[in-house]
Parts: structure tokens; sequence; C-alpha cells
């Protein structure tokens, strides 16, 4: 009994250090599989989004770069780019994530495109001047996700991501809605001809300053001039600066030649190699602007006297905007 006791004893020792080195083990592991967890989980562009001020984008056919001046992005022309789309833009770069690698080989990244020889697309990030991390796009996987790799990095990873959400055209990028007149448009002018608002308020019915100004002597005589005028003019100076409000150019004008082409404000005798130009003056609460419409063969500009850019324009929205013209027969 008392060997048996003896032999048990023994044993303790030996059992305690073997749960301490499974203890020790354990701990190990789960550190390392914590640690693991962790870089599996990694940001692939690390940067700071306030201090963030340039966005390169390069495809194979062309290259787009976005940079932050004066506390707003714009493109290299000095264009504003629109807000809500920087804004995704901006949302997608920082929720990027490793994840677990999905191939690691040369042979790999040539078959998915992500080298610096064959690529979708490669981003680019700077701050202060300098650039803080870059991207290489490749082949897309499934639906809005894509092959990603870092230059001078082994590690292919799937992201939710695609090239068509990183286009490298001007237009795609650019807000169109920057010829839209900030503050309230108080008055309009064609020519020797301009309508204002009265107290607020654009004319009830389409009558000019100079009628709305014309000395009356009784109500039953201004109502007279009213009708006067409705039947000299059927412009619509309230619809008229609605559509200005409402603004949206379709992108650049990128025809030089056919914008370099003489100009004629006569319609009736327009020539075949003549642009048609119409030129009126807004006044706002914030001040004055010149505006011009151009048209040609069924191609339709709007130029703002303040950028040095010509925009094109839907038949639509040049159509209502022609109808400025229709202030000078009053």
């Amino acid at each position: 009994m008392n060997t048996k006791i003896e032999k048990s004893s023994k044993k303790i020792p030996w059992l305690a250090g073997l749960f301490g080195v499974q203890v020790v083990l354990a701990v190990i592991l789960f550190n390392a599989q914590n640690t693991q967890t962790i870089a599996q989980n990694e940001p692939l562009l690390a940067f700071d989004r306030a201090a963030l001020d340039k966005i390169e984008i390069i495809a194979p056919d062309g290259k787009i770069n976005l940079q932050k001046k004066d506390g707003r992005w714009q493109l290299g022309e000095g264009l504003p780019v629109l807000e809500t789309r920087m804004e995704e833009l901006l949302n997608e770069l920082s929720g990027l994530r490793t994840g677990w690698a999905v191939a690691t080989s040369s042979d790999a990244a040539k078959r998915f495109e992500v080298t610096d020889e064959k690529f979708r697309r490669k981003i680019h990030v700077h701050q202060g001047g300098k650039e803080v991390g870059s991207l290489i796009l490749g082949t897309s996987p499934s639906f809005r996700h894509a092959h990603v790799r870092k230059p001078n990095a082994s590690e292919i990873y799937s992201v939710k991501m695609d090239e068509f959400s990183l286009p490298v055209e001007n237009d795609s990028w650019m807000d169109n809605q920057l010829l839209q007149p900030k503050g309230d448009i108080t008055a309009l002018q064609f020519g020797d001809q301009r309508v204002e608002k009265i107290s607020g308020q654009w004319p009830a019915k389409p009558e000019v300053v100079a009628a709305a100004e014309a000395s009356v002597d009784s109500e039953e005589a201004s109502a007279a001039n009213d009708a006067e005028a409705k039947s000299q003019t059927g412009f619509d100076s309230s619809a008229f600066a609605k559509a200005l409000s409402e603004l949206a150019v379709l992108g650049l004008a990128t025809n030089q030649a056919e914008l370099d082409a003489p100009t004629t404000s006569d319609a009736n005798n327009q020539g075949d190699s003549q642009l048609l130009k119409i030129e009126w003056k807004v006044t706002t609460s914030e001040g004055e602007l010149d505006y011009q419409l151009l048209s040609k063969n069924d191609e339709y500009y709007i130029r703002r006297g303040d950028i040095d850019h010509t925009f094109k324009l839907s038949k639509s929205q040049y159509n209502a905007l022609a109808k400025i013209q229709e202030l000078r027969q009053s």
C-alpha cells in the first residue's frame, strides 16, 4: 500500500510539469493566432484622410489626378470634383483590408493582372507632397470585386472594388453643376432688355423693368399695361431662372477646332461654318455672371465668363436657356 502511495507521489511533479508545458503552449498558440488575425485585417492603404492631398489613378490607356487645394478636391484643370463622388472613393480606399491572400506566386500575379506591366488600374495616394501608399488593381473574381497587390509584395487579395469605380476621364469626376449661379438670381439681361425680381418675386406676368417702371395714373391703367406687356413677350423669367439654377453640363468640350469657328448671333443667317452665339448676363445676390451659348450642327455648348473652359450641353437644356432671346421681343 505504501509502495503505491510512493509511486503516485513521484508522478505528481511530472504531471504538474506536463500541465505547465501545455499551458505555455496554449498561450503561445493563442497569441500567434491573435497576431495572425490582426495581420489579416490590416488596411491595404494606410493614410490620414484629412491630410490626403492627391490621388493618382492610372489605366493602361490614360490617367487622372485628383488634387486637394484650399480644402476642395479638383481635377488637374482646376475644375471641381463632385463631392459625393469623392467621398465614395475615399470611403472605398480607407475600407480596403488585407484578409486572406488568395495567391502569392509570380504566375498568379500575371494571371490576375496585378504586375507592373499588366494591370487594370494603379492607385497612388499622396499626403504632404509624398506618396504614402499604392495598389495595383487587376482582374475581377466576382461582381464588383477585384484582385489587388501592393507593389513590392507578393500577397494578392480579393477586395470590394473594381476598375469601373476608378475611371480616368475628367467627365466622370467633374462636378457637372459647376455652372449653376451661386446665390439667389435677382435679374436677367439680354442685350438692352432686363427683367428683375420685385420684392423677391419674379413678375407674375412676362413684363420687363421698363414696363414695370412705366408711370400709371390708376389701377385700371396699370392692368392695361400688364396686358399689353404680356401680348408683347412670352418670356417666363421664373422658368428661365429655374432652368439656370438646375443647369448640369454633360462634360468638357474637346473639339477645339469646332469652338474656334466664326460666330454669329443671327440664327436666320447662320452660315455652315459659323457657331450660333447667344449671350446674356445674370445678377445674383453674390455678383454678376456672363453666360454664352454656342451651337452648330446639333452640337451644343455653354460658357461662363469666370471659368476658362467650354462645356457640352444637352439639346433640352440648350433649348430651355435659349429662351432668353424671348426677352428681346418685349
